[in-house]
């Protein structure tokens, strides 16, 4: 036994002087590491102990160096095993020539920190194996607190060999990676490949078939056991009801999806349930009574898994209270849940979906969110836009004295084609059908909705909080456009008691406004009469001077026809004053003093005869003097004698002289 111990002594001596001459040999010349993922379902098991056995026989090294049947055997025998939290195992062996370690179930700074560690490894061959539930469309490797992406490996490479780049020695480490067969991963790690690391990712299988490796993937399935939804959202640790009186709304951090809670004083609403099974909102969510609402806004995995979690905690509630019936199963009751508000294509509700592969698709989260709202009883109400400008609210919660919860659905519209195909057709068609090539059709029928909370006390602001869902900002702000006109929209905040004045504000200015829209209309038609009559007027005159220009003897007539009608009305006139004096004398009347329209005449005739005068004056031939004195002459006659005659005045070619007041006869 002592020579077979000095042997061995010197065996070791002899690897370390060749190691320290070769800094690229290691004792452990072979590492290799398997992180196993998330595990939802006893069936995913068996999908990971396929995933295990393809990584190792798609490595390519020489077993004569490393007996892979002799380690494994050796691994499952002498292995130890660590528990680093819940659900956290690590099981590890370490021989001088193969290290191997396992970790079930590890947080994402674990992951980080061991994947690291492997690469700092001087080992010539490493071999790392991501094994358990990954993600359709990027390929992360879903954990059960997090996920590890492709960008995350390449980020650890870039640090591990940026000052190992020149070196000649570097170049004779390789890496063999075997991953979920998704593309994302050789873009990311293959498209900016690493000098000193030779990378291989999901290489075909060239190593035989092993007895060992068979018991090894079996040990590793068999400490597989998906937790219970019970482990995953334990029950609170103390007794009693959580009340929130005040508006609250709470955004938790859901990984890569969304998560939001929103609280009013009688009404509750869980929005969206993340990615990780131990949902994020289970610890404020428990210390209620009932949650009123859930809003799923779109199928995808990122937001339905946290919720799914809550509802087969539920329905495994349900099959415990008919076999349990002490006080402990109270502790188990999870809060009431009201209406479910979810989008899906109705033929989801009744296929069952197969788990062929351990790919989380978005199909299958759906499935199995209308699998268990069947189970609870539920059935679940679409939500979309309605038509009309602005949209019309669904109210959510009202209460006299509290206030009033409205919900505006701001996408998917009814008679879109996007909303119909998704309804119809998807997933099947939505490849032919959908719009945009870029945008899957889930984004484009996502629920986005502005939650608008009205409290009845004047002074309280009204709460507006914009849920968006994954809709594009296209047909977001298409939707929020409906919104602009209505009143709590128009200030940044604004209380109950500002709405009611905006809106008094708003009605009085209608008022005036329709008001002072008739008051125009009314000046307009008479400023059009106006100038209708002025232009008329102005017509009149033009067609009169015109008429006087250019036919001058016309003119002259008119002008006689004008003095005879006058003389014909001063005679009468005259007549009438003569027959009212004689009655006067004769029945003893008062004499009645003359007007100054029978003395003179009307103004009409007055103003016709200063015109005609003007006229005369200008068409006459002789002075105005000549006139004038004949006239003083006649008129002082006239007064020393006190009878008063008619005098007729001469007529030369047409033209009549009179002084005012006095009237004017034409021979013909």
């Amino acid at each position: 036994m002592a020579s077979s111990r000095v042997s061995e002594r010197e065996v070791q001596e002899e690897l370390r002087r060749v190691a320290t001459a070769n800094p690229d040999l290691c004792l452990h010349k072979y590492s290799l590491l398997i992180i196993i993922g998330r595990t939802a379902h006893p069936r995913h098991a068996g999908h990971t102990s396929r995933d295990i056995e393809r990584g190792i026989r798609s490595w390519d090294i020489d077993l004569k160096s490393c007996d892979l049947n002799l380690y494994l055997q050796e691994f499952l025998s002498q292995h130890t095993a660590s528990f680093k939290g819940a659900g956290q195992k690590c099981l590890r062996h370490r021989t001088r020539v193969l290290d191997t370690q396992v970790l079930i179930g590890p947080s994402q700074e674990q992951v980080h920190s061991e994947a690291f560690a492997l690469l700092s490894r001087e080992s010539a061959h490493k071999l790392l194996i991501l094994a358990g539930q990954s993600e359709e469309e990027s390929g992360d490797l879903l954990l059960h607190r997090g996920r590890f992406s492709p960008q995350q490996l390449k980020q650890i490479l870039t640090e591990q060999f940026i000052e190992k780049e020149s070196s000649a020695s570097s170049n004779k480490l390789s890496l063999t990676l075997s991953c979920p067969d998704i593309s994302q991963w050789s873009k990311s790690l293959l498209g900016n490949q690493q000098g000193p690391l030779r990378l291989l990712i999901n290489p075909p299988e060239v190593l035989p078939a092993m007895e060992a490796l068979g018991e090894f993937t079996s040990l590793i399935s068999g400490t597989l056991s998906p937790p219970s939804p019970f482990d995953l959202l334990p029950p609170p640790t103390t007794v009693g009801f959580l009340k929130l009186s005040r508006p609250c709304c709470y955004v938790f951090p859901a990984g890569r999806g969304d998560c939001a809670f929103f609280a009013v004083n009688g009404f509750t609403l869980l929005l969206d349930g993340g990615s990780d099974p131990q949902a994020c909102f289970w610890k404020l969510v428990r210390h209620l009574d009932r949650v009123d609402a859930v809003l799923l806004t779109h199928i995808g995995t990122e937001n339905l898994p946290g919720v799914n979690v809550f509802l087969e905690r539920k329905v495994a509630e349900l099959e415990l209270s008919s076999e349990i019936k002490d006080d402990s199963s109270k502790r188990l009751i999870s809060p009431e849940l009201g209406v479910v508000f979810f989008n899906a294509p109705s033929r989801l509700q009744t296929e069952e979906q197969p788990c062929e592969d351990n790919v989380l698709k978005s199909t299958h989260q759906a499935a199995l969110t209308f699998q268990l709202l069947k189970k609870l009883d539920i059935r679940p109400q679409p939500l979309f836009r309605p038509q009309g400008n602005p949209i019309e609210p669904l109210t959510l919660f009202q209460k006299m004295g509290v206030g009033q919860l409205d919900l505006y659905i701001l996408n998917p519209g009814k008679n879109s084609q996007d909303y119909q195909t998704f309804m119809q057709n998807w997933p099947d068609g939505e490849s032919s059908t959908s719009k945009s090539p870029i945008l899957p059709l889930t984004a484009l029928a996502s629920v986005s909705a502005l939650l608008v909370w009205h409290p009845a006390c004047p002074q309280e602001k009204v709460v507006r909080v914009l849920f968006p869902g994954v809709t594009p900002q296209a047909q977001l702000l298409q939707g929020l456009d409906k919104l602009k006109g209505l009143t709590f929209l128009q200030k940044p905040t604004v209380t109950t008691g500002d709405m009611e004045r905006l809106g008094e504000d708003r009605k009085t200015k209608s008022t005036e406004s329709q008001d002072s829209g008739r008051s125009q209309g009314k000046d307009s038609t008479l400023k059009q009469g106006r100038e209708r009559g002025v232009k008329e007027e102005a017509k009149e005159v033009l067609v009169r001077d015109k008429g006087k220009v250019l036919n001058g003897f016309a003119t002259r007539d008119a002008d006689k026809t004008r003095i005879k009608e006058t003389g014909v009305k001063q005679k009468a006139a005259m007549s009438e004053k003569n027959t009212s004096k004689k009655g006067g004398k004769d029945g003893n009347k008062e004499e009645k003093p003359l007007s100054k329209e029978e003395k003179f005449g009307k103004k009409e005739d007055i103003g016709v005869m200063r015109n005609d005068k003007v006229k005369k004056d200008v068409l006459s031939s002789k002075p105005r003097t000549e006139n004038k004195t004949k006239l003083k002459k006649e008129a002082t006659n006239d007064s020393k004698t006190g009878v008063k005659k008619t005098r007729k005045p001469s007529v030369k070619g047409g033209n009549c002289r009179r002084e005012e007041g006095e009237p004017c006869t034409v021979k013909a």
